[in-house]
């Protein structure tokens, strides 16, 4: 089921610390009390060339970075990490998806010229000024701005994903206008797939709370049908067709997204699995007890699948890997030793996660953007003078930075 020879891409998880506190993020409780689970670990420079040699990252096709409960602007040696991977492939596609509320200018115009148009940050922005915080709590609109422009600025690919709430749908169209006079390559608004209970039941608000346990106010699900999750509708049938969503976990078909896509996930303790959805278990209540926790108990335990003991083509050629989890498939339940994550994530019948994506509006560069600018602005009826101000300012910013964009 997994082959090494033919693994082609990585999610690495440089760190669990983050500078944020979303409400729908499993490191906390609602964006309160940090789970005490964490171990709040980053992965140095040292460890990434052990976990990821370079003869291993010469056939690698994508590597992204991306944090379960982390953002690894929040790592001390990202920069240096991304030299790394670049300077072993200079054909890697690289990605970065962070809320870039850190760091300072000339840090991010540096990740700009590293990563190039082979690489990309995607930026976490859910909103604007006056609502990307409700969700992104604790970060800088100011500094987010600063930051992106001198990404793009410096020659990086950013792109901006926008989930939709009901505090921000109305600025769907005005914040895809500003990615693409900022430079942005493009700009997708996001159908969260996390307004579910944990029954897997649709919800249509959810808490959010401080640092004491308290809440403090609700974020909703967008009022809008063309922002609703899919999923939604899915759980519905599922409920009529199975009479339950726990029958549903108990007897679909399991077909592994990571398996057919090449891919595994590094955690930030090096711990090696196949997918974020399984990294994301391990920090959970009684996780020791829970069915993945036996059966890697039952595979040598964590250190069995630790990059930093073993190599990946050790791990991947393990038992976790070839035997443990792909027979959990065949079980038929939850009770008798199938995973419920792996049922949840990729079972037949149900996505949260696959029905996120909205339409993705690519803006390119150079006089390509402002002509997919206008087009934006156009088919979400934006005034045809804000359209024209709107390229006059980008053709500025084009003279500005220079012809490298035509």
């Amino acid at each position: 089921m997994y082959a090494y020879d033919e693994l082609r891409k990585i999610h690495l998880e440089l760190t669990d610390k983050c500078n944020a506190a979303c409400p729908q993020c499993s490191r906390s409780d609602f964006g309160g009390v940090v789970n005490p689970a964490l171990p709040l670990v980053e992965l140095s420079l040292a460890d990434v060339r052990k976990i990821l040699p370079e003869d291993l990252l010469r056939r690698i096709d994508h590597i992204v970075v991306c944090g379960n409960h982390g953002d690894a602007i929040m790592a001390q040696e990202t920069l240096e990490i991304f030299r790394y991977l670049r300077q072993a492939n200079d054909k890697t596609l690289l990605g970065l998806h962070t809320n870039g509320s850190a760091r300072s200018a000339g840090w991010w115009a540096d990740l700009g010229k590293v990563l190039g148009r082979g690489g990309y940050v995607r930026f976490g922005i859910d909103g604007l000024e006056d609502t990307n915080y409700l969700y992104r709590r604790r970060t800088s609109w100011s500094l987010i701005m600063r930051n992106a422009r001198a990404f793009i600025e410096a020659g990086g690919r950013a792109e901006w994903a926008y989930l939709v709430f009901k505090h921000n749908e109305h600025q769907v169209a005005q914040a895809g206008r500003l990615a693409a006079e900022m430079g942005f390559y493009s700009f997708t608004p996001k159908k969260t797939g996390r307004f579910f209970d944990g029954n897997l039941r649709p919800i249509t608000r959810s808490p959010v709370k401080d640092s004491k346990g308290e809440v403090e106010y609700h974020i909703e699900s967008p009022l809008s049908s063309e922002w609703i999750n899919e999923a939604w509708l899915e759980a519905e049938s599922i409920d009529r067709k199975h009479g339950g969503m726990p029958n549903y976990l108990d007897m679909t078909e399991i077909s592994c997204k990571a398996a057919a896509a090449g891919s595994i996930y590094v955690s930030a303790e090096g711990h090696v699995l196949p997918c974020c959805w399984l990294g994301s278990d391990l920090y959970r209540e009684k996780f020791k007890q829970s069915r993945l926790g036996v059966l890697i108990g039952e595979a040598g335990g964590m250190d069995a699948i630790n990059a930093k003991l073993h190599s990946i083509q050790e791990i991947v050629e393990g038992p976790l890997f070839q035997r443990r989890v792909p027979e959990s498939w065949g079980k038929k339940s939850a009770a008798e030793g199938r995973i419920p994550t792996c049922a949840r994530v990729c079972g037949k019948e149900f996505s949260q996660y696959e029905h996120q994506f909205g339409r993705q509006h690519s803006f390119g560069g150079g006089m390509r953007a402002l002509k997919a600018m206008a087009g934006f602005c156009r088919r979400n009826r934006l005034l045809a003078e804000t359209t024209i101000n709107a390229v006059d300012r980008g053709v500025s910013r084009l003279l500005r930075v220079g012809a490298k964009y035509f």
